[in-house]
């Protein structure tokens, strides 16, 4: 492929090749080619672009990927303050017996994190997590009820 072509040049007369620098070993040639007729290096994008592009791909991607971690940890961190306020004691789980009233259970140990009635129709069962286990060690204490009573407890 040629040159520009200057608008007062001749027609039917070749452009002349553009004049070219080297950017690696500082030679000026005239030339159509797209590499140094003297050390061999194209003409185009310097590899120190590519380095600087990629090196800046990397950094952008780095931060991204470190602002998901962030933000991922500070989700698990929330999560893990609401199910301990949920949460209850194994002692406050053996406290509780057989018989016992679901308003006093919920009177003594607050508000459950999940309530079921899906298991039975006659039952109805309370989830508490266990208290300081987190998200990743939970203990799950099960409160089910018939007729309003104690029915069932299981840890799980």
């Amino acid at each position: 492929m040629g040159g520009i072509v200057a608008p007062d040049a001749a027609p039917g007369k070749p452009a002349p090749p553009p004049r070219k620098r080297c950017r690696r070993c500082g030679a000026e040639a005239e030339t159509f080619e797209n590499s140094c007729p003297h050390c061999g290096r194209s003409y185009g994008t310097s590899t120190g672009t590519v380095v600087a592009i990629v090196a800046g791909a990397c950094v952008a991607a780095i931060l991204l990927l470190g602002g998901c971690a962030v933000l991922i940890g500070l989700a698990v961190e929330e999560a893990d303050e609401e199910l301990d306020e949920l949460g209850i004691t194994p002692r406050q789980y053996r406290s509780i017996g057989p018989g016992t009233s679901e308003r006093k259970v919920r009177d003594e140990l607050g508000e459950p994190a999940f309530e079921d009635t899906l298991t039975s129709p006659a039952l109805e069962c309370l989830y508490y997590p266990e208290k300081g286990e987190g998200l990743l060690g939970i203990e799950n204490y099960e409160f089910c009820f018939r007729n309003g009573r104690l029915y069932s407890k299981q840890a799980d």
